[in-house]
């Protein structure tokens, strides 16, 4: 993970964040600004080792076009849990980036995580 952030980061930014300054993602990451350690620790908090033990069912819905975070990542997630609640599903949006900022796709993802909901009947037992 920290590989594909660092592969992202211009030469000059990588100069300052090892000089201890903190860098901005500007436009990918909407203006944060991020020092060293995140980057150092960022392999450290990916929650695949703690997914194993979701009991709640889980909806996971990733852009096939995100450049930040690979596909991949999202399949060995769901990997992970798909067998551990019959409900547990995995969305891939075609064209989708990272933050689906095409309307399009923040529709589609706004629709999915409706009927997926829906499909949970939360509201059967009142």
């Amino acid at each position: 993970m920290r590989n594909i952030f660092l592969s992202q980061i211009s030469e000059e930014k990588l100069e300052k964040l090892n000089s201890g300054e903190p860098i901005d993602l500007y436009p990918k990451w909407a203006g944060w600004y991020l020092r060293k350690p995140f980057f150092d620790t960022i392999d450290y908090i990916i929650p695949i080792n703690v997914m194993s033990n979701i009991k709640a069912p889980v909806l996971i819905i990733h852009g096939d076009k995100d450049d930040l975070m690979p596909v991949e990542m999202s399949i060995k997630a769901y990997e992970t849990i798909r067998g551990l609640n019959e409900r547990n599903e995995l969305y891939i949006v075609k064209g989708g980036d990272h933050v689906f900022s095409k309307k399009e796709h923040t529709m589609e993802v706004i629709r999915k995580t409706i009927e997926w909901l829906n499909s949970l009947n939360l509201n059967s037992g009142q």
